[in-house]
């Protein structure tokens, strides 16, 4: 599908007066009315962003809810469409994504309780203070005559402003509010819709899936070796680990074409089906900490000392964070991950499954894909295998059983990263 406002309802024509225009304008971008071809549209979107999320287990509340939608998810799927909104609009040059705002509350435990409506979405965007005349949020001029509304937009036209800054601003008003208001109703169905499909083919569904009887063991396991270790908000061990075979490829990029920035923005949208609370800056950072090791590989943390400082003061991350990637990085040298083969790293793994998450079947397809590599190819190189494993198969479904069942694979990996990460730390002097 195009942009999201091909499916406004009237255009915009320039060539009349401008208390015409502003007429037309209004009628076009303040079309708050229920059946309209752009609500059809937010509809289908909206159903969209939600069956391509309903795998992120951080939108979802945990077994036997697991079909819920939580509130985090319910917020962040409306703000996937105004995300979409903004950037297909450049609504940037106006005013900033309100990316934090929150559309129900975050207590909330049963979206079906909660909604958003006309007036909540009104009330933010008089709050963005984009006229002196819609501001404080303050809705009134929402519930006006066409007529007074058009006087109010002619003033403020006629005061030192002009019509291409006033349809800007109107564009931005009116298609915010539809969106959001629409997409809120609509997702409110759609999970509901999903929750009630779900309940009848659950039992069928949890003995099909390929490690539906070890989901609850492998969640106890994922929390362990990440942020916990190393006491830092996001799970850095299980990023960096990502990203190591990601951003290697943007220092073998040779083309002038290659654009970092829109790499990272790509590979931090990315990553947010699993990590929700990434961003750029995370992404950026780490590309950064990474380039320079590139550059001057024989440095050691001493040498480092003046570029950490700028990267602490200018991305206002901690300096315990920038060590921490630091470190993470060079996770690539831990002995097991740097001298193991990968075949005997995936044997040992399977061996020290404790926990009986892998069944037999499980073991013979991890066997099957990583048992015959060479020796040359060793532990640390596991993401980069398992996404060229993935690249040579077409069936998606397929590609998701490779990512569940080396999931314990990884889980070990994020372990032995996160233990020399926190290793290196506590050697250093000025960490006690």
């Amino acid at each position: 599908m195009g942009k999201l406002l091909e499916d406004l309802e009237g255009q915009i024509i320039l060539n009349q007066s401008d208390e015409n225009t502003v007429a037309n304008a209004l009628k076009v971008y303040l079309n708050f009315q229920r059946g309209t071809t752009y609500e059809k549209r937010i509809q289908d979107e909206i159903k969209a962003v939600f069956y391509d999320k309903k795998n992120n287990k951080s939108y979802f509340f945990p077994p036997p809810k697991q079909n819920k939608l939580k509130t985090i998810g319910y917020n962040q799927m409306i703000h996937i469409l105004v995300k979409r909104l903004w950037d297909e609009e450049d609504f940037f040059k106006i005013t900033r994504n309100p990316s934090q705002i929150s559309f129900i509350s975050t207590d909330t435990m049963d979206i079906s309780t909660a909604s958003v409506s006309l007036s909540d979405a009104q009330k933010f965007i008089a709050n963005q203070n984009i006229f002196p005349f819609l501001s404080g949020g303050d809705i009134a001029f929402f519930g006006k005559q066409q007529g007074d509304q058009v006087r109010k937009c002619l003033t403020w036209i006629k005061n030192g402003n002009n019509m291409p800054k006033f349809l800007d601003r109107i564009k931005l008003i009116g298609t915010y509010v539809q969106t959001v208001f629409y997409a809120a109703q609509h997702l409110q169905t759609v999970a509901e819709e999903y929750v009630t499909s779900n309940t009848q083919t659950q039992t069928a569904a949890e003995e099909k899936s390929p490690l539906s009887d070890s989901d609850a063991k492998l969640e106890a396991l994922a929390h362990g070796p990440g942020a916990d270790l190393l006491k830092t908000k996001l799970d850095y061990a299980y990023i960096v680990d990502i990203l190591l075979f990601e951003i290697k490829s943007f220092f073998k990029d040779a083309s002038s074409n290659f654009n970092v920035q829109e790499a990272i923005r790509t590979i931090t949208n990315r990553l947010k089906k699993d990590v929700p609370e990434i961003g750029e800056k995370h992404v950026t950072l780490i590309y950064l900490i990474m380039k320079e090791i590139v550059k001057k590989p024989n440095q050691t943390i001493d040498d480092l000392s003046f570029f950490f400082q700028n990267l602490e003061e200018k991305l206002r991350v901690s300096l315990r964070e920038i060590r921490t990637i630091y470190f993470l990085i060079l996770s690539e040298r831990d002995e097991v991950l740097a001298e193991m083969p990968l075949a005997d790293f995936v044997d040992k793994c399977i061996a020290e499954d404790e926990k009986g998450i892998l069944n037999e079947t499980h073991i013979k397809i991890l066997k099957t894909l990583f048992g015959n590599l060479p020796k040359e190819i060793k532990a640390n190189t596991f993401y980069t295998v398992k996404e060229k494993i993935k690249s040579r198969i077409d069936d998606p479904n397929k590609k998701k059983m490779v990512d569940s069942l080396s999931e314990l694979i990884h889980l070990r990996v994020r372990e032995l990263r996160g233990k020399y990460a926190l290793r290196q730390l506590k050697a250093l002097p000025q960490e006690g």
